[in-house]
């Protein structure tokens, strides 16, 4: 069985897939992993490295891709239809594939009957949990915005405990929640899951505010908690799959904001949960600072492949394994993998639908 490590091309992206320790795990199950030449040299990962863990090297697309079985990437190449023609047919394609926008740009995969998972559709239980690579890059990203507002922040604000708030209560949220706890900062967290209230108010002596499905009811909560405790950070992480973001900062909300608050919002990708958050930009409205980077698990690029590695690993175990043992297995009817799968076989499936407004 051959692996082929991608390099990644999307813009901002500076991780890689499966890095050399990972490598060489894999192979010792009895792979041939081939990686694309500089594909981990923006993460800190030497062609080298690669060949000391046992792997090949390839220079070129047409030795990279052939006889491969899996084909292992973090987002779909730029240029995923040139891509594809070096793929084999029947090949297993892993990585994000933003499978609930638009459909279109998922029928070169099926048109190649390649097969397609989609890390953004893997269910959470425990057996997925070590597979969870939006988990671990989501939790990654709740850090990494959390400490690029504590950045922006000025030195003065800086030596003193600051009020943290956060919207939302995803793997994100909550990281960002723990990172600001950890560093001696009184937190604030705001969510329609009560889910993680214990977890706040008990081990995080934090506040935790339960809001209602009504948006209206969402904005008013949100003011009046940040007239209340005032906050000096503000991170934005509420977003559901398949929907634009909520706009939970309201432009009167903002005008209760002392200056030089600092909202680092994670959703602009999806709309924004402010309505002047814009994609890789910083925007002063009123002296509060709004700002989102793209792709924020990338900014940490050696630590981020690592962790997306691990997890990959995980779910390519269970893969192989099975494959070696069971003569008629099949991915497509796979328990533990079914519903992550948008394209087999030749077939769509799973249904994408475009960002509801």
């Amino acid at each position: 069985m051959k692996i082929a490590v991608t390099k990644e091309t999307r813009h901002h992206e500076k991780r890689v897939s499966i890095v050399p320790e990972v490598a060489k795990r894999l192979i010792a199950l009895g792979t041939k992993v081939v990686v694309e030449t500089g594909a981990g040299e923006c993460a800190g990962f030497s062609d080298e490295a690669y060949r000391t863990n046992g792997a090949t090297i390839a220079y070129d697309k047409t030795h990279l891709y052939q006889d491969a079985n899996i084909v292992s990437w973090l987002k779909r190449p730029e240029k995923e239809t040139e891509e594809l023609l070096h793929i084999p047919s029947n090949a297993l394609i892993v990585g994000f594939f933003d499978p609930f926008k638009s459909g279109k740009h998922l029928q070169p995969f099926v048109q190649k009957t390649v097969t397609t998972i989609a890390w953004e559709l893997l269910p959470y239980h425990k057996e997925t949990e070590p597979m969870d690579a939006l988990a671990a890059m989501g939790k990654l990203a709740g850090e990494i915005a959390y400490q690029n507002a504590l950045t922006t922040l000025t030195l003065q604000a800086q030596i003193r405990q600051l009020t943290v708030l956060i919207i939302g209560s995803g793997n994100s949220g909550i990281a960002a929640a723990k990172k600001a706890h950890q560093e001696g900062n009184r937190v604030i967290v705001v969510s329609t899951n009560a889910r993680y209230q214990y977890f706040i108010e008990e081990k995080l002596s934090g506040v935790f505010g339960l809001l209602t499905n009504d948006l209206v009811k969402q904005q008013e909560r949100v003011q009046a908690l940040i007239f209340k405790y005032k906050p000096d950070i503000i991170i934005t992480t509420a977003r559901r799959y398949g929907q634009k973001s909520p706009q939970l900062i309201t432009e009167a909300a903002i005008d209760t904001m002392k200056p030089s608050t600092v909202i680092e919002d994670l959703t602009a990708s999806v709309g924004g949960n402010t309505p002047f958050t814009q994609a890789d930009k910083e925007i002063k409205v009123k002296n509060v600072l709004i700002c989102h980077k793209s792709n924020y698990p990338s900014q940490q690029p050696s630590k981020a492949s690592e962790s997306y590695a691990q997890c990959l690993w995980h779910l390519l175990k269970h893969v192989i394994t099975h494959t070696q043992t069971e003569s008629n297995y099949d991915i497509g009817t796979d328990p533990l993998l079914s519903k992550t799968i948008v394209t087999h076989q030749g077939k769509l499936c799973f249904t994408p639908h475009n960002i509801k407004e």
